[in-house]
């Protein structure tokens, strides 16, 4: 989606204000301000020219009905998540439904969620089961390198 950036952060809102009543102004006003803050904490804003991107995308794991896990990136994390419960999405989540949200992060762009999916789609169980449960000591151990000892 991309918004005309105003020259002044109050432009859009005057021009809400412009030619109503009291009542109405406030309410435009409340709902345009809560529309900032829910962009705002949705995360990054890119400028491009004089348009604001307010794109972003998300990499999420999802919990299969059968304890499988499956990673993948998406823009609209909801409709995603709606889409694979109704068989019309990947094979794997389709013969493993009803599947859960497990785990998502936002990331600034495409080329960041999909390099994180790669990511998280090479670690182990245990260690994906430490993201989802926030346990960074846990992700910080399965991390760690194992030492090699040589039989020799």
């Amino acid at each position: 989606m991309r918004v005309r950036f105003p020259s002044s952060p109050f432009d859009s809102l005057r021009s809400l204000m412009a030619g109503h009543s009291m009542g109405k102004a406030a309410s435009r006003m409340s709902r345009a301000i809560r529309h900032v803050v829910r962009r705002a904490c949705r995360g990054a804003v890119r400028i491009i020219g004089s348009y604001v991107d307010t794109r972003m995308w998300h990499v999420y794991i999802l919990k299969c009905s059968d304890d499988s896990y499956y990673v993948g990136h998406t823009e609209n994390l909801s409709d995603r998540v709606l889409m694979r419960n109704s068989r019309r999405a990947a094979k794997w989540t389709a013969c493993r439904l009803p599947v859960k949200l497990a785990y998502s992060e936002a990331c600034e762009n495409e080329e960041n969620a999909m390099a994180r999916e790669r990511q998280i789609k090479r670690w182990s169980r245990a260690k994906k089961e430490a993201l989802i449960a926030g346990d960074k000591k846990m992700l910080h151990n399965l991390a760690k390198r194992q030492s090699i000892s040589s039989s020799r």
